[in-house]
């Protein structure tokens, strides 16, 4: 469990362990790293990925960052330069909801679509599953666009 950041210098080994982020304040992962398990359930927590690093989840294990729907305490993932790209490459399992995304791309050949997040712009092969919402002002938005005050509701249809 880590509350604070993370730097590889070439020198960690993954094995079969769980790298946790927790605790209130922002995180830095430093370093291209290739972990077994990765998670974060910490709401409201935000993470920058050093620009141009590559982050690995190995197959058989699984990547697990889960925000919070109660007042929207998304996990933000971001770039330390903004506008500059890192990268994700989960081979494994994932399990990610209430996320907000920056600057990202995803390696993986399927797409991430993480349910109840956010799509802040410049991300690849990131959100290609356009779902609708109807608002409280009476209008069918997308998720990646409405970010406060949506009533989700099932099955719905865009008008």
């Amino acid at each position: 469990i880590l509350s604070g950041d993370w730097t590889n210098n070439s020198a960690f080994t993954s094995g079969t362990g769980t790298v946790t982020f927790d605790g209130n304040t922002p995180s830095t992962i430093r370093g291209s790293t290739t972990f077994h398990h990765l998670s974060c359930v910490t709401f409201g927590k935000a993470i920058t990925f050093e620009a141009g690093s590559v982050q690995t989840i190995e197959a058989g294990a699984t990547w697990n960052f889960k925000g919070n729907e109660v007042g929207l305490r998304r996990i933000f993932l971001r770039s330390t330069v903004p506008g500059s790209l890192w990268y994700i490459n989960p081979q494994g399992g994932i399990d990610l909801d209430y996320l907000d995304v920056q600057d990202s791309v995803n390696l993986r050949a399927d797409p991430l679509n993480p349910e109840n997040s956010y799509n802040s712009g410049n991300n690849t092969n990131w959100f290609t599953i356009k779902k609708w919402r109807y608002t409280i002002s009476g209008r069918y938005m997308p998720v990646a666009t409405d970010i406060y005050g949506a009533i989700p509701v099932d099955h719905l249809t865009r008008r």
